[in-house]
């Protein structure tokens, strides 16, 4: 670029991922430009559930309290017969990597407030409104990204060394740099219903219900506070502008709600679709969340998958505006997080053509198999592509991984009690299984940890531990890899590991190589 850029980083759509990018970003210390075609926050639901995961992200941010008080966490995911028996329940209650509860709902004007007051607190967020993209020029030094003030018409062009759409479904990033979507084979309508209960009103429902009823496949769910949400797929009998009319809705609603009993918020007629963009990173300009890939919402992933898109794209641009790494590294940010994803896509499509059964007989057999099948004990957790992964062997490289509480021992000032990231900060993390890792790193290796400004820790069972495993769950996860060293990416997924600590010169050395360094 021959003149100043405006930020080190275009951000286009200012939903959670947008809000997420630009936090992490600016926290890195980079300006970021964000772009939103809203005049306000969008005041209506769309997204409604977090996991453990996107929660430990929100750690990293310094914002987990901040979002625990907008959402109630979800304990239950039921599956029930056309008669409303039990046919599954999912887990929602087990013991996840992150420390953190399982699932969670939220209202998502709520949630983005929450990501909004953060990003208006940085000094670093610059947010234009009311700003549609018509145009983006990606070139050997820079990103042009033109936009068309909505109020007046105005055109203007901005500048940055990168730009990622994370503008949602109907990307304007990825039309105008020419992306494939490919569609992988699920859609089916249905009708969304958002309601706000009045005063003491239960309508007795779990916190997530799939009611597999062959008549009409519907879905319950409750928000935080007195928000709540139904689906109901629509078929080809229906009558689409009927349907969303109130007296229609109120219809639906009648085995739980009655008009004088809750508020209608939101009503709409919403595609559930499967698909993924192509590529995601061309150069300058990446796609991230629902302008990358789409799934049907059963598993409720859809949100999470483009937080966890964030995190990851996040720490690697951090790498290459900060000259450590070569652009180049932008290349593992699809193969690592589209393989991710689309074993989640997979999934969510399955249990989609599960639920959607409309004929009688079919869903008999699916009943039945699913009453004989035994319980689930944990979700689908998948290890990331290839890309800043170990290529070592062993059950660690590539998976999220575990987050203890610990107490952490500081000379002469007693210890510190906390979830491992916050104790540790954010950024590479070197662990040995009681044994400081840093002892054994060569000059070249020690180099290399300071420019990364990486941590190390020795973690133990034990209170004479540097950083004391309070629970045992991180001593156990160690063992059970037969491991005695880890390293773990500023995305809190393990790079690799090595059943001993004196071979963590050689995982650095390994991450050296992938980090694309220059």
């Amino acid at each position: 670029m021959t003149t100043e850029a405006d930020a080190a980083v275009i951000v286009v759509g200012y939903g959670p991922v947008g809000q997420l990018l630009a936090l992490a970003l600016a926290g890195a210390g980079h300006q970021v430009l964000v772009i939103e075609q809203h005049e306000q926050l969008w005041p209506f639901p769309r997204a409604g559930h977090l996991d453990h995961e996107v929660m430990r992200i929100f750690q990293g941010l310094g914002l987990a309290e901040e979002i625990s008080a907008v959402c109630d966490e979800s304990t239950e995911y039921v599956m029930f017969d056309s008669a409303g028996r039990v046919l599954r329940e999912l887990p929602r209650r087990w013991a996840t990597p992150s420390g953190w509860p399982a699932s969670y709902h939220f209202y998502q004007p709520e949630l983005e407030a929450v990501l909004h007051a953060a990003a208006a607190r940085a000094d670093r967020v610059t947010l234009l409104r009311g700003w549609q993209v018509t145009g983006v020029a990606d070139g050997p030094d820079g990103v042009a990204v033109t936009a068309r003030r909505v109020a007046d018409g105005e055109q203007r062009t901005f500048t940055a060394g990168y730009a990622v759409g994370a503008d949602g479904a109907n990307s304007a990033v990825r039309q105008r740099t020419g992306r494939s979507f490919t569609d992988l084979g699920f859609q089916a309508d249905w009708l969304v219903i958002d309601v706000r209960l009045a005063d003491g009103v239960d309508p007795g429902i779990p916190s997530t219900g799939q009611y597999c009823d062959p008549a009409r496949p519907h879905h319950a769910a409750r928000g935080h506070g007195r928000y709540a949400r139904w689906e109901f797929m629509l078929l080809d009998s229906d009558d689409r502008e009927q349907i969303g009319r109130d007296e229609s809705i109120w219809a639906l609603l009648s085995d739980w709600l009655r008009p004088d009993q809750a508020e209608l918020i939101r009503r709409t007629v919403y595609t559930f679709q499967s698909a993924i963009a192509s590529p995601w990173r061309r150069g300058r300009v990446a796609l991230a969340g629902d302008a990358a890939h789409l799934m049907p919402p059963f598993l409720g992933q859809g949100m999470c998958s483009g937080m966890r898109d964030g995190a990851t794209l996040s720490w690697m641009l951090d790498l290459v505006i900060r000259g450590i790494s070569h652009p180049k590294l932008l290349d593992s940010y699809e193969s690592e997080r589209s393989a991710h994803v689309r074993q989640i896509i997979d999934e969510s499509v399955r249990i989609g053509r599960v639920v959607c059964l409309t004929d009688p007989v079919a869903a008999a057999a699916r009943d039945a198999q699913l009453r004989s099948e035994p319980a689930v004990e944990s979700p689908i957790q998948p290890a990331l592509g290839p890309g800043v992964v170990s290529s070592r062997p062993g059950p660690l490289a590539g998976r999220l991984a575990v987050q203890p509480l610990v107490r952490a021992q500081r000379p002469g000032a007693g210890g510190r009690t906390g979830r491992l990231d916050s104790v540790l900060g954010p950024g590479f993390h070197l662990l040995g299984l009681d044994a400081d890792p840093r002892r054994f790193l060569d000059r070249r290796g020690a180099e290399l940890a300071g420019r990364l400004g990486l941590a190390t820790a020795a973690i133990g069972p034990t209170a004479a531990a540097p950083v004391h495993d309070l629970t045992g769950v991180w001593c156990d996860w160690m063992r059970d890899a037969d491991a005695g060293v880890v390293l773990v990416r500023p995305d809190h997924y393990v790079f690799g590991a090595a059943a001993r600590p004196e071979a963590a010169g050689e995982l650095l050395a390994e991450l050296e190589d992938r980090l694309c360094l220059v």
